[in-house]
């Protein structure tokens, strides 16, 4: 008996296989719209949170600590300084995406982006 390597139904089932793993991959790495709605939420350690809105370019200065400072760029955010020795948050980039989030631990400050209707935890 001689039996293909692949039949021609099993190719099939890849090639649809491999096409929706490309479809997910696509919808997964292309931003979502910048003008969403979406805003930011900024929590410094014993402080009330502080939500910011995405829709406006600015520059925020954090009220407790004014070494800390957040750009707001085309519907995105990102720490723009902070007085931390190593400067990871800094270097963390812009954030776009609903659930993304970036921390500044020596400052114990988090950035997290949100999207309104969004999951909130108590």
């Amino acid at each position: 008996m001689n039996r293909a390597f692949v039949s021609g139904g099993e190719l099939l089932v890849m090639a649809a296989v491999l096409l929706l793993a490309v479809f997910i991959y696509i919808f997964i790495s292309v931003p979502g719209p910048r003008h969403s709605g979406a805003y930011a939420v900024i929590s410094v350690g014993g402080y009330p949170d502080i939500r910011l809105s995405l829709g406006e370019d600015a520059v925020f200065v954090l009220p407790q600590n004014p070494n800390v400072t957040f750009r707001i760029a085309g519907g995105e955010i990102a720490f723009a300084s902070s007085c931390c020795p190593d400067q990871i948050c800094v270097r963390t980039g812009t954030l776009h995406r609903q659930g993304q989030s970036a921390a500044c631990l020596p400052n114990r400050v988090l950035l997290t982006l949100r999207a309104p209707g969004g999951v909130r935890r108590r």
